[in-house]
Order: C-alpha cells, then sequence, then structure tokens
C-alpha cells in the first residue's frame, strides 16, 4: 500500500524522535505517492466526484462505472467516513474505503462519559490511522489526579497523553476549562503542550505550629513539579513548623532554603512562605536570618580604627570573628587595624581654600571625616546596606519607629552595651528624623550610665548626661510593649532612669520602672525627669565673673567695703553699726527679653541676717522698681530668670550684719554668671507631652519630675507610683516669665511616697493644674510633714526657693476632683493642701492624716477665693478642714466631717461661707481664733451644736430669718466686726404688746419692747431681768 504523505516526509528517522536523525525522504516513495493521487485524482475527473451523507446511501447506489470515487462525509459511524472507490461494473460490485477524507483538524468532542485520568472523547471523522494524519483538539472538563493519563477517542483502544518533551502528564498540567491539541502516533496522544513548573496559590486554613492549607489543584507527587506560595497567619512559636494540604495526610515539615527546619519566629504573621515540596519537606525560599555585625570607632590617640566587637539578630551559629578590621580581616592588635583617619600630611601652610590659619575641617562637609556624628557604638542596622539584624521586620536603617532589639538593646545584653545602644539609636532617629519612637519589648532592660557627655540643665544646676541612663532627647518617645511585660531599671539606684531633654509632643508609656531603691540608702536617682539644653556657651554679660583679679567694676554703698580675697569678691561690714551693704553692676538689656542670672555664695561663720540679690532698672534695690528678687544660701548655687524692662540693668546685692557684730563678718560670691536666655532659643518646655499607662517604683528620689520650664498641655494618665523617697510627681515653675498652664492628671494612684525626704507630696504642683480622679495613700511617718496633693502657695518675696506659678501666683485656678487620699496615721501629715486662689477641691474623701483639707497662705498669697464641695474628712487627727488666717472668701458646701481629733472644721479665715455642713463624733463641730472671731455665713449647718439659720417668706413682701438647731431656745445675734457697729437702714419696728401682755421680764432681760397703751404715752419698755421699766425709770 502506498505510504502517507505524512510518512514519506517525516522529521526524523525514527519519527518523534529527533535523536535518530534527520530524515532524508526516498525519492522512490515519493514517486509512487506521487503516482497514486494522480490516478485519485484522474479517476475522480473521469466520473465526477460524489458525496454521499451516510456509507448505507452509498451502497444502495451502485450505478456507477467501476473506479468511480466517493466521499462519505456525515456517517454517524466515524470509521464509516472516508474516500471509496467503486468495484465492478455498473449496477453491479460494491464500494471499497481506499484512503480517509483529506482534514488536517479533528474537534473532538469530551462530555465526560470517562474519568479525569482517563477520559473518553468521540470525533465527528475517524482519527487518521497514519501517524500525524490530523491534529486533533481535547477539551479536558476535570483537574487530573494521577499519572500517567489515558484517551479513547470513538471507542477505540486507549491513548496514553505525552507532554510535547515526551513525559507523561502529571497533576496540575491538564485542568478543568482547558483545551489541549496533540497528534496520533501509535499508542499514544503526543500533545503539542509543554507545561513547566506549576504555580499554586494556597489557602492557610489555620494553625500556628501546625498548618493547614488547601489548593485550588492538587499538589504534584513529584518533587519540585510546583511553585506554592502559602501565606503565613500568625507567627509561629515552635521550632520545625509543619503543613498539610489539602487534608491529605502528607505532613510536610516547614524547612529554609537550606533544607533546615524553620525556627520559632521565622514565619511572621502576612509573610508568603513560597516554595516546592521536596520529600518530606516543604522548603520555602528563605535562609537563615543573617548575623549583623556591632561596631565601633576605637582610638589609641594615634590611630582611628573600626572595631567588630559582637554579632546580632541571626540565626544559626553566631560568628566567632571580632576585633580590629583589618585589610584582610580582623586582628586583637589595634596596630594592625586600618587607620581610618589616613596619614598625617605635610605640616605646611597649605594652600587655596585649605589654608591652615583659616581651614576648619570640622566645618567643610566631605573634607573631613565629622567624629561629632559618628562617637560610640553605630548597629550595622543603622548604617545602609548593612546585614539585617532581623529580615522579620525589614530593617536595614534607622526609622521613626524603631524597635530596640533590632539595634541589640535586649534583656540579655549587659547594662553597658543597653546605655551605648540606646544612645546611638537615639542620636540617628534624632539626625534622620528629627522625631521617632523606641520601642523596648517583653523583659527587663538594665542600664549603666548614659555615654552622653553632654551638660543639660536643671534650673541652674549643670547635670551631666551620665548621670541618667536614657537620655531621650525633643522629639523622641518612649514606649513599652505593656507596663506588664516591659521593665526599666538603672543599674545603679543613684542614676535617673530618663532624662527628657524638652519633651515636646512625645508619648512615654506602657512600661514599667524599677529604679531597684533600696528604701534605706540615701540615693538620689529618679524616675522620669526633664531637663534643658544647658546656658553654658552663652557670653557672660557680667564677665567674667568669676574674681581672679580685682573687684570687677562692681559698686557699693552702706556700710561695708568690697575686696577680693581668694579668687571671691568680698563684702566686708563695718564693725560699729548694724552694717547695711550693697552692690550692684549694670549690663546691657534688651526690652522684652529673657536673662538668666547664676551666682555662688559663701556667708562667714557669723552668719549676715539678710542676704538677697534683685535685678532692676536702676541699682537702689527699691521695691518699686525691681524685677525680681531673691534670697541667696551659703554655698550654694542660685538661678533665677526675669524679664527686662530696660536697656541697662543692674544686678544688685543687699545684706545686712547683725548688730554689733565683729569687724571681720562678711560674706563672698564668686561665679557670677549672665546670659540672655530666650525660652524659644533654649527649648525651654515639656508641651504637648503624654505620659501614661506606666507603673514606677522604688526610686529614691521623684518618680516623675517635671522641673524645667514651661508646662503646658502636659497629660498623665493611668499612672501607679509606689515607694519613692521624695514626691510621686513634682511640677515647678522657676522663673517669672514661666507658665505652667494645662497640666492634667487622671487615674492616678500614689502610694508609699515620700520615705526620706521630709515635706514631699504625693502630686505636688506648682502652676495650673486639674487632677481628677486621683488617689494617694498610705503615707507618713514620725516626726516627717507629708500632703498627698499640693496646689502650690506662692513663694514669700525672699525665698529660699524661688518658685514662681502661674501668673504669679502659682496653683491659681486648678481643680482637685474625685479623689481618695488616705493616711497612715503618723506624722504630721495634711491630705489636701492649697495655697492659691480660686482652687476648687470637690468630690471626694480624705482619711488618717493629721487635717484632711487645708486652705492656707503667707504674705505674698493665699488659697482666696476657694471652693470646696462634697467632701468628706474622717479621721483626722486635728481637723477636717482648715481654713487658714489670712485666706479670704472661701466656700464650703456639703462638707461632711467625722471623728476628727480637735475639730470638724477649723475657721481663721475671712467672709467664709459654710453651707450645708455636718460634723458628727469630733470632739468640736467647728472651731474660731481665740482672738479676734473669724468672719463667717453658715447656713444649713450642724456641727454638734446649732445648726444655723432659715429664710422664710411666709407673706408676700416680708422676710423672716429663723434660727435652726436642736435647742428649744436659741439666741439670735447680729455682730459687727471689731469696734464697727451694727446699723440699720430703715426704721426699725419693735414687737408690740400691752401691759398687760407683756412676756416674762426675766426671760428677755436686757431686751426692749414696744407698748402700745404704756402710761403717759410712753411706747417703749425695757426689761432688767425683774420688771419692765420705762425710759424715766419708772416699772411698768
Amino acid at each position: 500500500m502506498v505510504q502517507t504523505a505524512n510518512e514519506i516526509w517525516r522529521d526524523f528517522v525514527t519519527d518523534g524522535v529527533p535523536s535518530s536523525g534527520v530524515w532524508d525522504p526516498d525519492k522512490v516513495d515519493i514517486r509512487e505517492w506521487g503516482t497514486y493521487v494522480e490516478q485519485l485524482y484522474a479517476a475522480a475527473q473521469a466520473g465526477g466526484g460524489i458525496v454521499f451523507q451516510t456509507r448505507a446511501a452509498m451502497n444502495a447506489n451502485l450505478n456507477y462505472a467501476a473506479n468511480q470515487i466517493a466521499w462519505v462525509v456525515a456517517d454517524a459511524t466515524a470509521a464509516n467516513n472516508g474516500i471509496y472507490q467503486k468495484q465492478g461494473a455498473s449496477g453491479t460490485g460494491s464500494w471499497v474505503r481506499v484512503a480517509d477524507l483529506p482534514y488536517s483538524f479533528i474537534r473532538a468532542t469530551n462530555t465526560g462519559a470517562g474519568t479525569a485520568n482517563a477520559i473518553q472523547a468521540t470525533t465527528p471523522i475517524p482519527i487518521p490511522a497514519a501517524d500525524g494524519g490530523a491534529l486533533i483538539s481535547l477539551p479536558i472538563v476535570a483537574n487530573i489526579s494521577s499519572s500517567p493519563v489515558t484517551v479513547s477517542f470513538n471507542g477505540e483502544p486507549v491513548l496514553i497523553i505525552k507532554r510535547a518533551d515526551g513525559g507523561d502528564v502529571i497533576p496540575g498540567d491538564l485542568k478543568n476549562g482547558m483545551i489541549v491539541a496533540g497528534y496520533r502516533i501509535g499508542g499514544l496522544f503526543r500533545l503539542l503542550n509543554n507545561f513547566e513548573s506549576q504555580f499554586i496559590v494556597a489557602t492557610n486554613t489555620g494553625g500556628t505550629n501546625a498548618i493547614t492549607a488547601t489548593t485550588p489543584t492538587g499538589i504534584p507527587a513529584q518533587d519540585g513539579a510546583a511553585f506554592i506560595a502559602l501565606p503565613i497567619l500568625v507567627e509561629n512559636t515552635q521550632d520545625a513548623p509543619t503543613v498539610v494540604f489539602n487534608g491529605d495526610g502528607n505532613v510536610l515539615t516547614i524547612t529554609d532554603a537550606g533544607g533546615s527546619p524553620v525556627s520559632a519566629g521565622g514565619l511572621t504573621a502576612g509573610m508568603l512562605a513560597s516554595g516546592y515540596k521536596v520529600g518530606s519537606t516543604f522548603r520555602i525560599i528563605l535562609g537563615p536570618r543573617g548575623w549583623s555585625p556591632l561596631w565601633r570607632i576605637i582610638s589609641n590617640g594615634t590611630r582611628r580604627v573600626v572595631e567588630v566587637y559582637d554579632y546580632v539578630g541571626g540565626q544559626g551559629a553566631k560568628p566567632t570573628a571580632t576585633g580590629y578590621v583589618t585589610s584582610t580581616g580582623y586582628s586583637s592588635n589595634i596596630a594592625d587595624g586600618v587607620d581610618i583617619r589616613g596619614p598625617a600630611g605635610p605640616n605646611g601652610p597649605g594652600t587655596g581654600d585649605m589654608l591652615k590659619a583659616v581651614y576648619d575641617p570640622t566645618a567643610v562637609e566631605g573634607d573631613a571625616f565629622d567624629l561629632s556624628k559618628h562617637h560610640g557604638t553605630l548597629p550595622a542596622a543603622s548604617v545602609d546596606d548593612a546585614a539585617l539584624a532581623n529580615p522579620s521586620r525589614i530593617y536595614n536603617r534607622i526609622s521613626q519607629i524603631t524597635y530596640a532589639e533590632d539595634l541589640g538593646v535586649s534583656p540579655s545584653a549587659t547594662p553597658a552595651q543597653n546605655s551605648q545602644r540606646v544612645y546611638d539609636a537615639m542620636g540617628e532617629i534624632k539626625t534622620k528624623f528629627g522625631s521617632g519612637t523606641l520601642i523596648l519589648g517583653h523583659g527587663h532592660y538594665v542600664f549603666d550610665p548614659s555615654p552622653d557627655q553632654a551638660i543639660y540643665d536643671n534650673f541652674g544646676y549643670q547635670i551631666a548626661g551620665s548621670e541618667g541612663a536614657i537620655i531621650v532627647p525633643t522629639g523622641i518617645s518612649i514606649k513599652g510593649t505593656t507596663r506588664k511585660s516591659t521593665l526599666i531599671s538603672a543599674s545603679d539606684p543613684g542614676l535617673t532612669v530618663m532624662f527628657a531633654i524638652s519633651p515636646d509632643g512625645q508619648t512615654f508609656s506602657d512600661f514599667s520602672l524599677d529604679n531597684q531603691w533600696d528604701l534605706v540608702s540615701a540615693s538620689n536617682g529618679h524616675g522620669i525627669m526633664n531637663l534643658t539644653p544647658s546656658d553654658s556657651g552663652r557670653p557672660n554679660l557680667l564677665a567674667p565673673g568669676t574674681f581672679d583679679s580685682g573687684t570687677e567694676g562692681w559698686a557699693i554703698s552702706g556700710d561695708a567695703t568690697i575686696s577680693n580675697v581668694s579668687g571671691r569678691l568680698r563684702i566686708t561690714h563695718n564693725a560699729s553699726v548694724a552694717a547695711v551693704g550693697k552692690i550692684s553692676k549694670a549690663f546691657t538689656t534688651v526690652v522684652g527679653r529673657a536673662y538668666r542670672v547664676r551666682v555662688d555664695a559663701y556667708e562667714d561663720t557669723v552668719p549676715v541676717d539678710t542676704l538677697e540679690m534683685a535685678v532692676g532698672p536702676d541699682p537702689s534695690y527699691d521695691a518699686r522698681t525691681r524685677i525680681a528678687r531673691f534670697r541667696l544660701l551659703y554655698k550654694t548655687p542660685r538661678v533665677f530668670t526675669f524679664i527686662a524692662t530696660s536697656t541697662v540693668t543692674y544686678l544688685s546685692v543687699y545684706c545686712t550684719a547683725p548688730v554689733g557684730a565683729l569687724g571681720n563678718t562678711h560674706w563672698e560670691m564668686d561665679n557670677v554668671y549672665v546670659c540672655d536666655f530666650p525660652y524659644e532659643d533654649q527649648a525651654l518646655w515639656c508641651r504637648n507631652t503624654t505620659f501614661e499607662r506606666l507603673n514606677l517604683g522604688n526610686v529614691s528620689s521623684y518618680a516623675i519630675g517635671l522641673e524645667n520650664g514651661d508646662i503646658i498641655n502636659t497629660n498623665l494618665r493611668d499612672i501607679h507610683i509606689y515607694n519613692t523617697g521624695a514626691d510621686g510627681i513634682d511640677s515647678k515653675q522657676r522663673g517669672p516669665s514661666q507658665r505652667n498652664d494645662g497640666l492634667y492628671f487622671s487615674g492616678i494612684l500614689v502610694e508609699n511616697f515620700g520615705l526620706r525626704l521630709t515635706g514631699s507630696a504625693g502630686i505636688d504642683c506648682h502652676g495650673r493644674a486639674f487632677l481628677d480622679d486621683v488617689i494617694a495613700r498610705n503615707f507618713g511617718a514620725p516626726g516627717m510633714v507629708m500632703e498627698g496633693f499640693r496646689l502650690r502657695t506662692m513663694s514669700p518675696p525672699n525665698p529660699s526657693a524661688l518658685y514662681v506659678g502661674f501668673e504669679g501666683e502659682q496653683a491659681r485656678g486648678s481643680t482637685i476632683s474625685n479623689f481618695v487620699c488616705e493616711g497612715n496615721g503618723m506624722g504630721g501629715c495634711v491630705a489636701i493642701a492649697v495655697g492659691s486662689p480660686d482652687c476648687v477641691v470637690t468630690n471626694g474623701m480624705v482619711r488618717n492624716v493629721k487635717n484632711g483639707v487645708s486652705f492656707q497662705g503667707n504674705t505674698s498669697g493665699t488659697a482666696e477665693r476657694y471652693k470646696v464641695s462634697n467632701v468628706t474628712a474622717v479621721d483626722c487627727t486635728e481637723y477636717g478642714v482648715v481654713n487658714g488666717v489670712g485666706v479670704n472668701g472661701g466656700t464650703m458646701e456639703n462638707v461632711t466631717t467625722i471623728s476628727c481629733g480637735v475639730a470638724g472644721i477649723r475657721n481663721v479665715a475671712e467672709n467664709t461661707r459654710l453651707i450645708n455642713c455636718n460634723d458628727y463624733g469630733s470632739t468640736t463641730g467647728k472651731s474660731t481664733s481665740s482672738g479676734a472671731a473669724s468672719t463667717e455665713i453658715t447656713i444649713a449647718c450642724n456641727f454638734g451644736g446649732e445648726i444655723g439659720i432659715t429664710q422664710t417668706s411666709p407673706v408676700a413682701g416680708r422676710i423672716d430669718s429663723v434660727p435652726v438647731g436642736p435647742s428649744a431656745n436659741i439666741e439670735h445675734r447680729l455682730w459687727g466686726k471689731g469696734t464697727g457697729p451694727v446699723g440699720f437702714g430703715s426704721p426699725v419696728r419693735f414687737p408690740s404688746y400691752t401691759t398687760t401682755t407683756l412676756p416674762s421680764a426675766s426671760t428677755y432681760n436686757g431686751c426692749t419692747v414696744r407698748v402700745t397703751n404704756g402710761s403717759g404715752g410712753k411706747p417703749l419698755v425695757t426689761s432688767n431681768g425683774a420688771n419692765w421699766i420705762y425710759a424715766d425709770g419708772t416699772a411698768v
């Protein structure tokens, strides 16, 4: 039989096998095939080509001559379709099939009659017998699940489906909805399609360390046959997590790219773990976390080299290579390290813009290494393109939100390492972003003294950065994870744990601070304290001020002389009189500008009576012109600020010596320093800052000290403070131009404070403050004075410590509400002390203290116009409420005192209103001064005696004032103050009687009434205790 064209002109010697070589067609076969085609064509031309729909229709018609060609094209049996030739004469013989229909493409139909892995399909015409006789398209209606896969066309023997490369198709190659195409070659159905490695996106259905997932198609059994993307929902907590796909029971251990099981924390939430199934593992494209070197710059005086001293953040074996960086690696000898400073140049005059006389290498960007910007330890995580310290957070640089652990700050690091690393982190955040947040994780972080060598200011006292553990620059927040899980301490309780430098817009939250004070030692470390930039470096307007020689132009008046003794300015007093001495010196100022004054003072063994310093527009020390003054203390640096009112200002010192003092009575001063000190330039503030969700305890001084600058819009809330040597929270105002306005407290609990220093308070407020939902408890000690909440009294004119306060009146306008203040019954404790005007204390209870709520003052100001309401004072050893001397215009309303030792209310003030106040069980309900009585209005009160008065209007046009109290008879009196009389602005109407209806003269002794029928028209009679007497002395 003639070969087909496909066989004759095949590509390779063995059809479909490239390695068999290229096939060269045989010309004999070509001529034979051509002759056959020509004969068919001729026969068709001779008899005319005819077409039948079915073979039955053709067999029913034999009326064609021999060799007639006919086509059957639409028989339901595919094998019947084809090209036929008539055998025998017309009317006899038969039709014989001689060839397939010449179709090059056949579309198969797959109705799903078979299975996904054994496909049954039909075609409209038979599949050509010749290999590759027609291209057949095959729809796929189900995802295959195994290999190999077969197909049967028209019920004929099955063909094994092969990919174009000759390999078996595998799960994932043939999917529902696909259409593939190929040729029948022998017992195979060879596809034109080739399938590369599949990409499958899985759905994570749950699990932390044993993940379950589903995929839209089956996972191929062959290793590496499919690339699978698995979303991670939860960070794994154990090593060697596993995954099962589609519930097939095949547990795959998740490994990194090297085949090592992933460690705990290696899979993070939101991560897309992608990889291949390899054996019993799911191998993801993730290498072990790399180690970041920690490096620092070291100098031995002649060389400056880089030292790698540790590694952080990696997985697996930690590198051990450390030392000084050389050209080939590391060395333990600093002499081998590469000197990053480079060799010294010739010591010549220089040329061009590099003249030795004018060139400053630190001022020219890029000309020299700027050591000031490259100090200390810089973690690799802070340098661009360095190794990742923790790839799970994708940090390769400092960011505005920086996790301390990524920088090597950790509970397991040494205190020295933590201090250096957090110091470096602060500097990098500040330099790169100006502001940011440093987050501390779980655990106990301990810090050594900070490596910060800068000098800061605590109102004139110079504070080195190394006196604190963490120095927090302006604009950087410190946050923990939770206050239950993040704990911060200094390695020495004498250190302040955090110095916040002029905080602005910052948050300190979600951590506990325990400075590990033993409650006995006299260390003075704080928890958190704000400082301001130092005034050092600003020109001294009274330079030199150090009195290295001479008296430096100070002028003196009064009975004293000045001299320079051992580098100090000495003022010696005249022995013959009660000496008064004044010295002064002028300096230039700008009106309205702020200035700071600092001086050290020293007294003789015989102290002076008065030693004060003042500033003003003239040297007279006149109270009418001076701006500010304060008392100088022996061997203590004193500082104050003022606003200039003239272009020339005098600094004056005024002193007096005791009468009859010896001639060598003197005082000395040194280190006089005056500088301009504009607040905005110097960042003198603590503003827009929040302290919240904190536990602070075991601190030898203040838990929180807001000591410097204007305290504005600062919030402290949800804070627990315990075991402090001094105040729980202290805020100060230390300059006449400073205003504390906007200090808010809420949800504060302070207990066991003042364990070291008398005079401490739970919350001490200089300046206007608003306290709500606050508790102070368990405070007091024998011989010590403490106060739960203190709204400061304005300081006297010449105080030992200058606190100025809001608009010159300290805590004016402050409020305390919803409070509980409970002492332990020891010492001279006051629950709430108010010394400023216009304050409100409301809704609370005080208990077990010496005095409950105390309103006091001094010569500079008092708690006038206060209001206390809805307050209960219980078990106070002296008074429940004290209304002190000089206080004016206060109001007590709904105040209840219970079981107080001396009196429920002590009122020695003026113009006080008491409304609906009551006492139960106190020694005395209410007491006043034994001297001049206080002035008060008492309405509806009960102090164990009479209650007060009621006012009624029984008829229109009349008001009655009637005493109320438990006694059957209560005298009702009107009093003037001092010698002031009681006057009447209208005519006085006496009660009227007749001579027969007059009441008992003995009951109304000294009283005067009117009689309407008195003899001789005499209307008034007065009782002498025995009789009613007319004005002429006769008895009624």
